[in-house]
């Protein structure tokens, strides 16, 4: 390979190395309440999640969710099958919920059927127990009285 072949792609390459630097800083940004030691493994189990949701790959999900009491990988794969196809799930905020001790990722999803650039306001509850990560499915938020619950739209930016 010659030296200007060299060049140019060091040229090419870095800028996407830059923007994946700043991608990760943006990411441990909202991420950063998380303790140092658990939050990379959070951040690649939500990566997880959302990769498992968009193929529907409902026996990788089911190796990471916090199980509802009872409930098979049969039974949980049919409930997720019945679901809208998410598209897209971007994460913007991050909290802690002591009572429960877990954490809260709030985000904007959007599923199949949404219009291009809309989405629903969403979540994931995750909760680190025997050294790792357990996950709720993305969860569309609801709001309203309990008669008249309906979800917010929130825009997906690239």
């Amino acid at each position: 390979m010659s030296i200007k072949t060299i060049a140019a792609v060091a040229l090419l390459v870095m800028p996407l190395a830059v923007l994946r630097q700043a991608a990760n800083a943006d990411e441990e940004g909202i991420y950063g309440a998380v303790p140092g030691y658990q939050r990379g493994r959070l951040i690649q189990s939500m990566d997880d999640l959302v990769s498992d949701e968009i193929r529907r790959d409902w026996r990788a999900l089911y190796q990471m969710i916090d199980h509802q009491p009872g409930e098979s990988e049969e039974v949980f794969a049919k409930r997720m099958q019945s679901g809208r196809a998410l598209r897209q799930f971007l994460p913007s905020k991050v909290s802690f919920y002591p009572p429960n001790d877990s954490w809260i990722i709030e985000g904007c999803a959007s599923f199949e059927g949404d219009e291009k650039n809309e989405g629903r306001l969403a979540s994931v509850h995750a909760r680190w127990a025997h050294a790792r990560w357990y996950l709720s499915p993305i969860t569309i938020e609801l709001l309203g009285e309990e008669d008249k619950m309906s979800p917010r739209t929130c825009k997906m930016h690239q």
